[in-house]
């Protein structure tokens, strides 16, 4: 790697640093992000996607007329300056599903969805399953990203940071067994 090369990276390092803590100290502004980018698939901002209080939890919000959305829970990381897909199995389930089938489901006006939380794993991100190839996909700076099922809307949520895994409720929880 040159010299050019390495001051790149040091200064994307630098403004994804500064993007993380300026998200994790002013959480109240988070939001806004998510409201932009909905606005540029959806001015209606039918559908939004909230964090809750522990990373990896969230809130889907349905504030326009009954919608068709994908059951599939998208998960995006930040690489690089951009957006990027993670390879998850998500869910948009409220409960544990162990044979998982990829579908549509109806989210009426004013509904409240809470999917089970993610993890932070590649595989069994939401509940316990057996999986050999799973890896801890965090540190870094996640959304989360819901379509409908004919893929013409996409609604992205606010930017929220997975810590390490050596700080993660995963690793509590497996040391609570």
């Amino acid at each position: 790697m040159d010299r050019l090369q390495r001051y790149r990276a040091l200064i994307l390092a630098c403004k994804t640093l500064a993007l993380t803590i300026a998200l994790t100290l002013a959480p109240s502004c988070t939001p806004s992000v998510s409201h932009l980018e909905a606005r540029k698939d959806s001015p209606q901002e039918t559908i939004v996607i909230r964090n809750l209080d522990k990373p990896g939890s969230m809130e889907v919000e349905n504030r326009g007329p009954e919608i068709n959305l994908s059951s599939r829970l998208v998960v995006q990381q930040m690489d690089q300056g951009n957006w990027r897909d993670s390879a998850t199995d998500l869910l948009l389930s409220e409960t544990c599903v162990w044979n998982p089938q990829p579908g549509c489901q109806t989210l009426p006006h004013g509904a409240k969805l809470r999917p089970v939380p993610w993890n932070g794993m590649s595989c069994s991100g939401q509940c316990p399953q057996g999986c050999r190839a799973t890896i801890y996909l965090g540190p870094g700076l996640f959304r989360f990203t819901v379509t409908t099922c004919d893929h013409k809307q996409r609604f992205f949520g606010p930017a929220f940071t997975m810590p390490d895994y050596d700080h993660s409720e995963l690793k509590k929880r497996q040391e609570a067994r």
